[in-house]
């Protein structure tokens, strides 16, 4: 009797004898599983087979009857992870790539009849956070599938927040401090924001012609990070 095997074993040796000493030959009737030369079997699939001892005889023994064994391979089990992925808040996912372990004869993924794949439920408007990278559907004659899901994980999208040049004459009051936007996905605005910037200058009713800074800062979203260009308060 032949022991159970895996795709992916080591070839192996038979050992059947004849009462007559005579040698014995074998053959296999499924070479897309296992193959024969002299007494080794060689394992090419999974799937069964069925091994087959034979001795012809000789002037003085007649032939002996075929004997046959069954022999089972296993399909080998191959690990297929999705692979961690992020992007910024309303940029496209990126590409849901797959990691492989446990190829037998080095293989690589190319053998696979079906190879599986990747799903995630994230959508450019998808908020802050992580999602799982899900994988199926793989399909292969000679291998089994663990499937290792993994993550994408959504960052804050970057708004470019600027001070807007202003000017005024020298004893008036400052103008209204306003502030431009760029770098909003999904067609969304200011409006948004949870806490919108604001713009402060350190310039006083009193102080001299010249020009001062206008800072913006302070703004806070879920879904975005602020990076501040600040402007310029001109008194003539």
């Amino acid at each position: 009797a032949l022991p159970v095997k895996t795709y992916g074993d080591a070839s192996f040796p038979l050992g059947a004898t004849a009462s007559s000493t005579l040698p014995v030959s074998y053959s296999s009737d499924n070479p897309l599983v296992a193959t024969v030369s002299g007494d080794i079997v060689t394992i090419v699939g999974a799937g069964s087979a069925n091994i087959i001892a034979s001795q012809i005889g000789n002037a003085t023994y007649n032939a002996a009857a075929d004997e046959t064994q069954s022999l089972l391979v296993d399909k080998a089990t191959l690990t297929a992870t999705a692979n961690d992925q992020s992007r910024a808040y309303g940029a496209a996912d990126p590409s849901l790539t797959i990691s492989y372990a446990g190829f037998v004869n080095s293989e690589t993924s190319s053998v696979l009849n079906t190879p599986p794949t990747t799903t995630t439920s994230a959508v450019a408007t998808s908020v802050v956070g992580d999602y799982p990278i899900n994988i199926s559907g793989g399909i292969d004659d000679n291998y089994d599938f663990n499937y290792v899901p993994g993550t994408l994980t959504i960052t804050k999208g970057l708004v470019t927040v600027n001070a807007d040049n202003q000017s005024r004459v020298y004893g008036v009051a400052n103008p209204t401090l306003t502030m431009s936007y760029s770098g909003f996905a999904n067609g969304e605005n200011s409006s948004v924001i949870n806490t919108l910037p604001t713009a402060t200058s350190p310039a006083i009713l009193t102080s001299n012609a010249g020009t001062y800074a206008i800072t913006p800062a302070g703004g806070i979203d879920d879904n975005y990070d602020f990076n501040y260009v600040p402007g310029t308060l001109t008194i003539t």
